[in-house]
């Protein structure tokens, strides 16, 4: 459901008898007198209309309240300068707050539906994360007479009104929004680790799945799912300094060879090589609220090969892990702390597999396996099970 926000990249300055209103996007001024941006600030944190105009037209804070068409007056004044905008959310992508302006078209639907499980329920949990949320748009691109080519397709993706890209197919157009939002994601926890990973929670069991593109790794995530397994995130896994991995969960991305899968979930707006899948809508899956990190395993693809699982020693993880993670100033960061941690901690292992979907369940059945051989010995550690026990760990 949309609601009006106040424009986040707007700041409000009391200069005496009005407000200057600053866009720090393009500093671009507007200035409001009292009333008028009273309303647009009771817009701050999303608000319904016909909430903003009971809450004007009854206050006490006026020696005369205004009447309800002076208030809706007063909101159409503000959306007609774009102070105010119609958009979903918030969202919380990591530590990544933001809102989304999409239409209420095809395309505006699917990213929609792909970003559902990022909603954030709770607002008043969100005041204690820091910098402020940002305004994500999508737009048809603009046309003249002059274009020679037909961009009924086309869209516009812009943050904070600066734009980013400009997209040519609705299928693009979907997939470099959340493409973005991952990067958002990552750019939001510099202190942590991020993988180039998915993660699943199997038995109360956290397992990162990290691997190179097109090793299989949202392809096993997804069989997990559907296998009743919980889900943490796909493609970006993070890691804070505790060792303990992040719920994210955006939408699965899968690559044409895995399609097959969630056929019944193919979505509507096309083409795009990769299909974005909001993981609630598979059957059976749960989103985890995250936890320790109790093993790491490595997916390789290999034509021709028999599915076989490796344990790795310490040294021969930790590069793997290096390898795996998403660039960072070692300087400025806890990342190669958490990396060496889990390589001495948690049990790692690689996993070779020919491709194809007929492999996971030899997997699913080493996790579970090892998992329950965890609970009747806590006190090992390495190949032999799935990590410590969170009140061994904690």
């Amino acid at each position: 459901m949309s609601v009006l926000v106040a424009r986040p990249s707007i700041v409000s300055l009391d200069v005496g008898d009005h407000w200057l209103l600053i866009d720090v996007s393009d500093r671009a001024l507007t200035e409001l007198n009292a009333s008028a941006h009273a309303v647009f600030s009771a817009f701050r944190s999303g608000a319904g209309i016909d909430e903003v105009v009971a809450d004007f037209t009854t206050s006490n804070l006026w020696a005369h309240p205004p009447t309800a068409a002076q208030v809706r007056d007063a909101i159409a004044m503000l959306r007609a300068q774009r102070l105010l905008v119609s958009a979903s959310g918030p969202y919380r992508a990591l530590d990544a707050l933001f809102w989304l302006e999409a239409p209420n078209d095809p395309v505006g639907d699917a990213i929609r539906d792909a970003l559902h499980p990022l909603a954030v329920v709770d607002t008043t949990a969100t005041t204690a994360m820091s910098g402020r949320p940002v305004l994500v748009s999508v737009h048809r691109a603009p046309t003249n007479d002059t274009d020679m080519i037909d961009l009924t397709d086309r869209y516009e993706i812009a943050v904070d009104e600066q734009r980013i890209l400009q997209t040519s197919t609705a299928g693009r157009t979907v997939r470099q929004t959340l493409a973005h939002v991952n990067t958002m994601a990552i750019e939001s926890v510099p202190d942590d680790a991020v993988f180039h990973a998915a993660a699943v929670c199997v038995e109360g069991r956290r397992v990162l799945i990290a691997g190179e593109s097109n090793a299989g790794k949202s392809t096993l995530a997804a069989q997990m799912l559907q296998r009743g397994h919980g889900y943490l995130t796909d493609e970006a896994a993070a890691v804070d300094p505790r060792g303990d991995v992040r719920p994210f969960p955006k939408s699965l991305c899968l690559d044409p060879g895995s399609h097959d899968l969630l056929a019944d979930l193919e979505p509507e707006v096309g083409p795009s090589r990769t299909w974005d899948i909001n993981p609630t809508m598979i059957d059976g899956a749960w989103v985890d609220d995250g936890g320790p990190v109790d093993a790491v395993i490595l997916v390789e693809r290999r034509a021709g090969s028999e599915p076989s699982i490796t344990p790795l020693d310490r040294s021969s993880a930790a590069r793997a892990l290096f390898a795996q993670a998403f660039a960072f100033d070692p300087s400025h960061t806890a990342a190669p702390k958490i990396i060496a941690a889990l390589a001495r901690d948690v049990p790692i292992v690689r996993y070779v597999h020919p491709g194809g979907h007929d492999h996971v369940d030899h997997l699913v059945d080493w996790i579970v396996g090892q998992s329950r051989m965890a609970r009747r010995s806590p006190g090992t550690r390495g190949a032999a099970s799935i990590g410590t026990p969170r009140s061994a760990r904690r």
